[in-house]
C-alpha cells in the first residue's frame, strides 16, 4: 500500500519544528514495519483552524485526487483538521477516490469506522483546538498588562530585548524617530517630513523589520502612524486588533475597551512634553 503523510505543527518555535522531525521519524519506522510504502511526507507550519492557507495539506489533496497514493496517515485527527465540517468533506472525497484515512493516536481507521465516529473525532478535535486558542489569548492578555511585546515585529526604532521588553534599537531608526518628532514641533507637516526622509535614503519601518517586498518610501500615514504611537515615551498599547467569531465566519475589531495599556513598560524615545505637544497640534 502507498502511503501519504500529512505531518503539521502550529508554530515555528524550535520544540515545534523538532516535533515535526519527531513525527517524521515515527511515520517512516511505522510504514515500514507495515511493510507498506512511503509515496511522500506532506508538513505545514502554520497556526489555525482554517486549511487554505496550508500549502501541504493543499498539495496532499491535488495528489489525492490524481490517486497517486492509496492512504493518508496522520498523527491525529487534530493534527489534519480542526473544524468539523472541513475535516468531514475532506476524508469524504478521500472515501469517494478509494483513500484510506488512518488516524494513528485517535485509532481510527476509515476503513473500520464510519462516519458517525468520525464527525464525533472532528468535533473534539475542534474543541480542543478551541480552547487552546482561548488559552492562547489569555496568556498574551498576561503578558501584554506586564508590559512584555507580544507582536513577532517590535515597532520601529525598538528592538526586543530579554523576555520580549522592548529597547531602542541600536540602528539609526532611533535617530529617525527624533527627526520626525523634531521637525513636525518645527511646523513641518506629514507631507514635507516624509519627502525629506525619501530624501535622504533612511530605510522606512518595512525595510528595517526584513519585510518580503517592502516599500522604499515613507509616506504620510506612516509618519502620523509614528507621531501618535505611544510606545516612543514607554508605554505599551497592544490588542488593537482583536479577531471575533461571528455568523460570518471570522472578523477583526478595533474597540478601545479591549485594548491593554502598560505605562512605562520600557525606555522611551521621546520626551513625554514632546509627545503631548504634538498630540495636541495634531
Amino acid at each position: 500500500m502507498k502511503c501519504a503523510v500529512y505531518v503539521r505543527v502550529s508554530t515555528e518555535m524550535e520544540v515545534q519544528k523538532t516535533s515535526i522531525a519527531h513525527q517524521i521519524n515515527f511515520f517512516e519506522s511505522y510504514i515500514q514495519k507495515k511493510g507498506w510504502q512511503l509515496y511522500r511526507i506532506y508538513k505545514d507550519i502554520e497556526s489555525g483552524r482554517s486549511i487554505k492557507n496550508r500549502n501541504g495539506l493543499q498539495e496532499l489533496l491535488k495528489d489525492a485526487k490524481g490517486l497517486k497514493f492509496d492512504a493518508v496517515l496522520t498523527k491525529s485527527i487534530s493534527r489534519f483538521a480542526r473544524n468539523t465540517l472541513e475535516g468531514l468533506s475532506m476524508i469524504r472525497d478521500f472515501k469517494y477516490q478509494g483513500i484510506r484515512f488512518i488516524s494513528i493516536e485517535d485509532g481510527f481507521d476509515s476503513e473500520e469506522y464510519d462516519e458517525f465516529m468520525l464527525t464525533l473525532f472532528l468535533s473534539l478535535a475542534q474543541k480542543e483546538s478551541e480552547k487552546i486558542s482561548e488559552r492562547v489569548r489569555f496568556g498574551k492578555w498576561c503578558r501584554a498588562k506586564m508590559g512584555i511585546y507580544n507582536g513577532s515585529l517590535p515597532p520601529y526604532g525598538y528592538r526586543k530585548g530579554p523576555e520580549n521588553k522592548l529597547i531602542p534599537a541600536d540602528d539609526a531608526s532611533v535617530y529617525v524617530v527624533r527627526k520626525i518628532f523634531k521637525m513636525y514641533i518645527e511646523g513641518n507637516g506629514f507631507y514635507k517630513i516624509a519627502q525629506e526622509l525619501n530624501r535622504c535614503g533612511y530605510p522606512t519601518p518595512s525595510q528595517t523589520a526584513g519585510k518580503r517586498n517592502s516599500s522604499p518610501v515613507w509616506h504620510q500615514s506612516t509618519i502620523r502612524n509614528i507621531l501618535t504611537n505611544p510606545v516612543y515615551i514607554g508605554n505599551l498599547v497592544q490588542n488593537k486588533t482583536e479577531v471575533q467569531n461571528s455568523g460570518k465566519g471570522q472578523r477583526k475589531k478595533n474597540d478601545e475597551s479591549h485594548w491593554i495599556y502598560a505605562e512605562a513598560s520600557h525606555p522611551g524615545i521621546i520626551d513625554v512634553q514632546i509627545f503631548e505637544e504634538v498630540q495636541k497640534l495634531i
